[in-house]
């Protein structure tokens, strides 16, 4: 809930900046969105290198819900143990 709040602190200020400046307030909203999705992505947030990776994710997300299974026991089905190690290469979406 902190980091919920936080985010929407920012936007607040960020869409104050904007209207000061004679912008459209979505045009704060936007910088805002750009900045915390390429931190989170850069820090290495789960959640943003989950955005980031969902292609290779989506095929997880799949077998979880049509056989019911656990996340950690999908992956084991979908991935190789390879790709399921730290680090990997082949479990990204862009295969780099």
């Amino acid at each position: 809930m902190l980091e919920l709040a936080l985010l929407l602190t920012m936007v607040v200020i960020a869409r104050w900046l904007t209207s000061r400046t004679r912008q459209p307030a979505v045009l704060g909203e936007l910088l805002i969105g750009v900045l915390v999705g390429n931190l989170g992505y850069w820090l290495g947030l789960p959640f943003f290198q989950f955005v980031m990776s969902y292609g290779a994710a989506s095929p997880v997300f799949d077998q979880v819900w049509q056989s019911g299974v656990s996340v950690p026991q999908a992956a084991a089905q979908v991935f190789t143990p390879e790709q399921l190690a730290p680090g990997a290469k082949g479990s990204r979406c862009c295969n780099c």
